[in-house]
């Protein structure tokens, strides 16, 4: 209870005016996004999975991470979910590992971690992905494995052979605080980023994001949980 309270403090200031307030929207409202209107066909068909937690389809959106962590992830709360080419991150031509970043350090730019709700295959579900359209996913090869429980982050521009058609759909839940849990929808695992091992250190002010199964026996209420701020005009640089 006592890891509970300390989430519901630190969760109400990271959702204080001017430090990231999370926006809610109604099912019926005739959204715009950065290039065209949504018709109410597609708005009640495809974003259904958005509507029911109340976000704004297509929009950009930053992901923070509540705080605090538990013990057992050793990272802090309020940095931002990102990705960017560097000798580190870099997977293959087509993918990269995704991290979180701390506000202000080295190497943060606002364009980096921006990201958009998109419709997947199924309308309980969405896919997130950057601006140029690569998508966050999750792969089980040896490479990205992190434990038995676990796997790190990437986003990847798709077309490889063999890929499920449910690859990087993501289901939204929303607590009663407003923090979001991220679930991937093929390996039942939710969003976060933990400082356990040495290979979870990205830098010191980034961590390798990653998929870890409930069964990783980390309580629940305090761990995966999402902020989702909407990029605006004033937030874009």
């Amino acid at each position: 209870m006592a890891h509970l309270g300390e989430y519901m403090a630190a969760l109400m200031l990271l959702l204080l005016p001017g430090t990231g307030e999370a926006h809610w929207f109604h099912q019926g409202q005739n959204f715009q996004d950065h290039h065209s209107a949504i018709s109410a066909t597609e708005a009640n068909v495809d974003y259904k999975a958005l509507f029911a937690v109340g976000l704004e389809p297509r929009a950009a959106y930053r992901l923070r991470l509540a705080a605090p962590m538990t013990a057992n992830a050793r990272q802090q709360g309020g940095w931002y979910l990102g990705a960017r080419h560097s000798p580190r991150s870099d997977r293959d031509n087509s993918s990269l590992y995704v991290h979180v970043l701390q506000p202000g350090a080295v190497g943060f730019k606002s364009s980096n971690t921006e990201w958009i709700l998109r419709p997947s295959s199924n309308p309980d579900y969405v896919r997130i992905t950057q601006p140029n359209g690569w998508y966050l996913t999750s792969r089980n090869s040896s490479t990205d494995l992190r434990d038995g429980n676990s796997s790190y982050t990437i986003i990847t521009s798709g077309g490889a052979a063999g890929l499920p058609e449910q690859d990087g759909e993501w289901q939204l839940e929303k607590d009663r605080w407003g923090a979001f849990r991220l679930t991937l929808r093929r390996e039942s695992r939710y969003l976060t980023a933990h400082r356990y091992y040495d290979r979870d250190i990205r830098g010191n002010s980034s961590t390798f994001a990653c998929v870890v199964s409930n069964s990783n026996k980390v309580p629940t209420h305090s761990d995966g949980r999402w902020i989702l701020e909407k990029v605006t005009a004033s937030t874009s640089h």
